[in-house]
């Protein structure tokens, strides 16, 4: 079958097919990819980010240290950080925690999404327990390894809020991030994978769980506490 010529086509070329239409579409599709990049996060989803590093808010139920176990692992990070030469920055006082569940919030903090994620949250019913880290090691996957406090122990308060969590976000219809729970304390970013290391034992009393809004480069929101017996 012979190629017929199209009208954005002029001069002795070959017939073709083009249309200026085409080429804009495909200048929209360039300029798309250049600007944006998947990014693979430690709960396992993937997400568009714009390069320049401003994603989407994300939103996760979490678990914060009180002000004394806070200064403790800062203090550790940066004897950390300093000790191995690491280039990343700290996470910081108020960014430390372990997250139990990160939710999908496509309707954004004042949407459905959240009011039913607060209704969950008030029916959870689980007593008070402590967490113990006592390693620090790199976590999730390359190209920016999460370099986070961990232990060798099992956590059953811990694990068991956050299965809880897991079963009533999805039986309610939410969707809710399912990869393998293993409770950790990120300190800082780094590009190299390292070998775990025995650090003195840091432990806390866990006496309420949060839902967080986390924005880049701004503090947390805590959009719901919620006290343990």
């Amino acid at each position: 079958m012979a190629l017929k010529r199209g009208q954005g086509c002029h001069g002795d070329w070959p017939p073709c097919d083009f249309r200026w239409a085409d080429c804009g579409l495909f200048c929209f599709l360039f300029v798309l990819y250049w600007n944006m990049q998947f990014v693979l996060e430690l709960d396992g989803g993937r997400e568009f980010r714009p390069r320049e590093g401003c994603r989407p808010p994300r939103y996760f139920f979490a678990l914060l240290p009180d002000a004394e176990a806070g200064l403790r692992i800062d203090r550790l990070a940066r004897d950390l950080r300093q000790r191995l030469s690491a280039s990343g920055e700290l996470r910081g006082l108020g960014k430390y925690h372990v997250t139990l569940r990160g939710i999908a919030v496509p309707d954004g903090p004042f949407g459905q999404s959240i009011a039913m994620a607060r209704t969950i949250a008030e029916a959870i019913r689980k007593t008070s327990f402590a967490v113990k880290f006592d390693q620090a090691a790199s976590f999730g996957k390359p190209p920016n390894y999460a370099f986070s406090l961990m232990t060798r122990e099992d956590l059953p308060g811990v694990n068991g809020l956050s299965a809880a969590l897991l079963g009533a976000l999805r039986q309610a219809g939410l969707k809710v991030d399912g990869s393998t729970f293993q409770p950790h304390v990120t300190l800082f970013y780094d590009r190299r994978l390292r070998e775990p290391i025995d650090v003195p034992e840091l432990r806390w009393q866990v006496r309420a769980f949060v839902l967080v809004e986390s924005i880049d480069r701004q503090p947390y929101q805590i959009l719901g506490s919620w006290k343990l017996g």
